[in-house]
Formats: C-alpha cells, sequence, structure tokens
C-alpha cells in the first residue's frame, strides 16, 4: 500500500529532530507546570537529611527522569532506530503533571527501570545464579526504600521461571539474595538498638501496602485511562497478529513491558493511595508501547490513530492546566 511521506505519523518517526522536539516540548511543559504550581499530592516525599527548594527538587526530578529515559533507549525492543523512544517517555511526564511534583516518584522509577534491566540481563548470561542474586538483592532494597515495590515482585519471580532460568542453585542464590538486605538492614538496627524502631517502620509500610481504596471516577482519571487502554490494546493485538519484532528477545523485553503496564494499570484502579507511582511506573511501558505501535505500519488507518492519540495527549495536559492538577 502506497502511502504519502509527507504524513505526520512518518515525519515523526522518520524525522531528524523528533527526539530534540520531544525534550523541548517535555521542558517547556514542566516550566510550566513549575510556574503555576501544577503537580501531584506529597504522598511519598522523601525523607532528606536537609531540605530543598521546590525549583531544586523540580529540577532534580526532571534530571533523573532523563536518565531512565537514556536508559530505556538502551533497551533493544523495536527493530530499526527508534532513538526517540525514551523522548515519549520525557514527553509524557511533561503532560502529566501528577508525577512532577514528588521527587520519589521519578527516584523510584529510576530504581524500577534499573531492577528491570538487571533482570531482563539474566536471559543468555553465563553464571545466572549470580545475575539473579543481584537482581533479588536490588528488589530486596527497592522494597526497603519504597515499600511499593512488593507490588512489582510477582514479576521479578515469574520471569525467571517463565524464560527457564530458574534452577535449584538459581532459586537459592534468589533467595539469599533476597534476604541479604533486610538481614544487613535489620542487623545494623540491632547493633545500633534501634532494631524494634525499625522492625515497626517496616511492619506499618506493609501493613499499608493490603489497603483498598477504589479509584474514584473523574475527567481526569477517565481520560487518561481511556488512552492508555487504547494503546494497551492495539498494542497487544499487533503482537499477537504480527510478526515483528522478529528476534525472540525483542519479543520477550516488549511482552514484558506490555503485562506489566495491564498489571500496573489494573492494580492503581485499587490502589488510589500510590496512583500517581503507579502512573510514574507506567511511562517506560506506555513510551515502549506508542513506539511498538508508531513504528509498526505506515498506513492512513495508522496515520489516524497516530494524530487522535497525540490530541488525546495534549487536550489531557490542557486539562490539567485548566484545573492545575
Amino acid at each position: 500500500m502506497t502511502y504519502s511521506k509527507k504524513s505526520p505519523q512518518r515525519l515523526f518517526v522518520t524525522g531528524r529532530y523528533t527526539l530534540t522536539l520531544l525534550l523541548v516540548g517535555a521542558a517547556l511543559l514542566w516550566l510550566a507546570g513549575w510556574l503555576l504550581n501544577i503537580g501531584g499530592p506529597l504522598a511519598h516525599d522523601i525523607s532528606l537529611p536537609y531540605s530543598l527548594p521546590l525549583w531544586a527538587e523540580h529540577i532534580i526530578s526532571f534530571c533523573i527522569y532523563i536518565a531512565v529515559a537514556f536508559i530505556l533507549n538502551s533497551f533493544i525492543i523495536i527493530e530499526g532506530r527508534t532513538p526517540w523512544m525514551g523522548g515519549i517517555m520525557m514527553w509524557l511526564t511533561g503532560l502529566l503533571f501528577s508525577v512532577q511534583e514528588d521527587m520519589s516518584l521519578s527516584l523510584s522509577l529510576f530504581m524500577l527501570i534499573m531492577l528491570v534491566s538487571i533482570l531482563l540481563s539474566c536471559y543468555n548470561c553465563d553464571v545466572v545464579e549470580h545475575r539473579l542474586f543481584v537482581t533479588f538483592m536490588a528488589a530486596a532494597v527497592c522494597t526497603i526504600l519504597f515499600p511499593q515495590f512488593a507490588y512489582i515482585l510477582p514479576f521479578i519471580v515469574l520471569y525467571p521461571m517463565a524464560t527457564s532460568l530458574i534452577s535449584f542453585k538459581g532459586l537459592v542464590a534468589s533467595l539469599l539474595g533476597f534476604i541479604t538486605p533486610y538481614w544487613l538492614y535489620l542487623g545494623t538496627a540491632t547493633l545500633l538498638s534501634q532494631f524494634a524502631v525499625e522492625w515497626g517502620k517496616l511492619c506499618i509500610a506493609w501493613d499499608g501496602l493490603w489497603a483498598v481504596h477504589i479509584m474514584e471516577p473523574s475527567t481526569m482519571n477517565i481520560a487518561v485511562s481511556a488512552l492508555e487502554v487504547a494503546t494497551m490494546i492495539l498494542s497487544v493485538f499487533l503482537f499477537i497478529r504480527g510478526v515483528n519484532p522478529t528476534k525472540p528477545l525483542m519479543r520477550r523485553t516488549l511482552l514484558f513491558f506490555v503485562l506489566l503496564n495491564i498489571y500496573l494499570w489494573v492494580l492503581s484502579i485499587f490502589k488510589t493511595q500510590d496512583a500517581c507511582m503507579l502512573m510514574a511506573w507506567r511511562l517506560p511501558g506506555l513510551a515502549a508501547m506508542s513506539a511498538y505501535i508508531f513504528s509498526f505500519k505506515f498506513t492512513k488507518l495508522f496515520n489516524i490513530y497516530f494524530v487522535i492519540l497525540n490530541i488525546g495527549w495534549m487536550a489531557i495536559a490542557i486539562l490539567g492546566l485548566w484545573n492545575g492538577l
């Protein structure tokens, strides 16, 4: 099928300055969000030994998201050159003001992308037991700093099993890796006579994970969910019906992000208290799925989808600016 070379979708995918435009647009939206004091609630604000000005936290958060986008670009997910995939993620951080205000959101996302990087690197490595030890040790450190990482543990456990990486030695290495940070953390607390205090903090944090708060329907929530669902459904359909990406490692990595996003989206419906963090955690997957859809085919139908989807995201940003959300 012959299609115009000047379609918005084709110009976006093959454009030389696509990444630059995405980053500049994201920076301008971040600046608008800061000037208008728009952002999400500080539900997971980090306890720092010293306070930082709001503008400094804003800049640090933006830089951390840039680092996450850089790591995302290192994943081999889609065939061909897609250096703008990380740029899509940064563009989404600009459009969604709820993920900008709290520095802990960007920090937790950085920890998540590092954890995913280590996990995916277990495939086809020489000594898998060493890599599994490091993976589960990193997962334990994440759960200590952010108890919400307990939501991710099923994926950390199921991926090695689904890819036949787990053996008896691998299982032992995984258990030792997960136990080690807790052993060091609580052991140090015992030496400092703070075991009861630190153990109490962990128990309170773990108890909070069981709380269920159904997300209240609102214009913003419905609009964001609609765009996410449209992206996820089309990604799954193309993945099942299509042959791209052709390489097993690419398909496995893309499938991991798709399933993780579906899981986190469903979880966010029942975990309103962690909605902003779960939204931030879905950004890399949304960027990967969007890049996969945009670069799949250049047809009139896909171009219409590209235009409508971007209009939808822009409408969400405008709604956020209008409502101050």
